[in-house]
C-alpha cells in the first residue's frame, strides 16, 4: 500500500515538475494562467489514479511473480498518467472554454517524461516493500522458532519434579535432614534449568553435571536399585550441545528400563569420531515396544529432544533408538563436533 508520506512526496515532486513545465511553456505561449492550470490539473488527476492503483490494484497482484508484478506496476503507471493527463486537459478546456496547442504539448510531456519518473519510483518502492516484507517474514519465523524451542524446553524441564516431590514428602516424615538436602538439590537443578532454557548451547560438561545431580535425586527414590555406570571421553566435555537434552533421555530410561524386580542398570557413554560427538544412554530393561522403530519415540520427552536436534543440526544428526544387547534399549545422540 502507498503510505501517506509516499503520496505526499510524489505530490510535491509532480507539482514541482508541473510548475516548472508550466512556467516554461507559459513563457513561450505568453499564456501563463492556461499553462499552469493545465499542468496542475493533469498532476492532480494523475495522482488520483496513482493512489487508486495503489489501493485497488496492488492487493490483487500481490501473488504474481516478482518480474510480472513490476511490469504490471509500470503499465499501470503509464495508464494512470495517460488517463489522468487526458482528464486534466479536458477539465481545463471545460473551465477556460477553449482548446490550445498547449494541451497537446502537455499530453506528450506527461505521457513520456512523468511516467518514466513514476516507473522508477514504482520499482524503488516495490523492491523496498518487498525487502521489508522479507525481513518481516524472517523476523516472524525467527520469533516463531524461538518460541517453539522454548516451549519444547519448557515441556522437558518439569518432568522429574513430581517424583522428587513425592520423595521429599516421604523423607519429611522419615528423615527431615535428608529431605532438606533433597530440596536444596532440587533447587539447584531448577536453577540450572531456568538459566539453560535461555541459552542456545552449553558445554557437555554442564549437561553431565546436571544429569549427575538429577540422578542423585533419583537415588533417593530408587536407593540401591539404581546402578549407574559412566564412560566419558575427556575430550568430549567441551563440545557444545543444546541444553536440557540428556535429562529427558535418562528419565525415559529410568521409567521404561526397570527390570521386573524394579532395578535399573543405566549406562551413560560418550565418544568422539572424526565428525561427531556420540552420546549413548542404555538400560537393561525389557527393551523397546514391538511397534517402536529407530526413529520413533516413546514419549513427549524423546520427541521434543529429537525435534530440537533435527531443527538445529539437520539430517545426519539427531536421536536414534535401538535394542540393547543382551536386553534393554539404547538411545544414541549424534551431534556435530565442529559447529558454526
Amino acid at each position: 500500500m502507498i503510505t501517506r508520506g509516499d503520496a505526499k512526496r510524489l505530490l510535491l515532486w509532480d507539482a514541482a515538475g508541473a510548475l516548472g513545465v508550466g512556467l516554461i511553456v507559459g513563457f513561450f505561449s505568453r499564456d501563463y494562467p492556461y499553462s499552469l492550470a493545465t499542468g496542475f490539473a493533469m498532476v492532480y488527476m494523475i495522482e488520483v489514479f496513482y493512489i487508486l492503483n495503489g489501493s485497488l490494484l496492488r492487493p490483487r497482484i500481490g501473488g504474481l511473480p516478482r518480474v510480472r508484478r513490476v511490469l504490471v506496476e509500470i503499465g499501470a503507471s503509464f495508464g494512470s498518467h495517460l488517463t489522468g493527463g487526458v482528464l486534466g486537459a479536458l477539465l481545463v478546456m471545460f473551465l477556460f472554454g477553449r482548446f490550445t496547442i498547449l494541451v497537446v504539448l502537455y499530453l506528450v510531456a506527461f505521457s513520456l517524461f512523468f511516467p518514466a519518473i513514476h516507473s522508477v519510483q514504482y520499482v524503488r518502492m516495490f523492491y523496498r516493500e518487498l525487502r521489508e516484507t522479507e525481513l518481516q517474514e524472517e523476523r516472524l519465523k525467527a520469533l516463531a522458532a524461538e518460541a517453539e524451542l522454548k516451549a519444547l524446553k519448557a515441556q522437558i524441564n518439569p518432568h522429574f519434579l513430581f517424583n522428587t516431590l513425592n520423595t521429599v514428602a516421604h523423607l519429611i516424615r522419615t528423615d527431615p535432614p535428608r529431605a532438606e538436602k533433597t530440596v536444596e538439590k532440587l533447587a539447584e537443578i531448577f536453577r540450572y534449568a531456568l538459566i539453560a532454557v535461555e541459552k542456545d548451547v552449553v558445554p557437555l560438561a554442564d549437561e553431565l553435571s546436571f544429569v549427575e545431580e538429577y540422578l542423585a535425586l533419583e537415588h533417593e527414590r530408587f536407593g540401591e536399585r539404581l546402578l549407574v555406570k559412566t564412560s566419558i571421553a575427556p575430550h568430549s566435555l567441551q563440545i557444545l550441545v543444546p541444553p536440557l537434552i540428556l535429562q529427558p533421555l535418562v528419565e525415559n530410561a529410568l521409567r521404561h528400563g526397570q527390570s521386573p524386580q524394579g532395578q535399573v542398570q543405566l549406562n551413560l557413554e560418550t565418544h568422539l569420531n572424526e565428525q561427531s560427538l556420540v552420546i549413548s544412554i542404555s538400560d537393561r530393561g525389557p527393551g523397546l515396544p514391538t511397534h517402536t522403530t529407530r526413529q520413533e519415540g516413546t514419549g513427549i520427552g524423546l520427541r521434543n529432544v529429537r525435534e530440537r536436534l533435527e531443527r538445529k543440526y539437520g539430517q545426519g544428526f539427531g536421536l536414534e533408538l535401538a535394542e540393547n544387547e543382551p536386553s534393554g534399549a539404547k538411545i544414541t545422540i549424534i551431534i556435530p563436533k565442529e559447529q558454526p
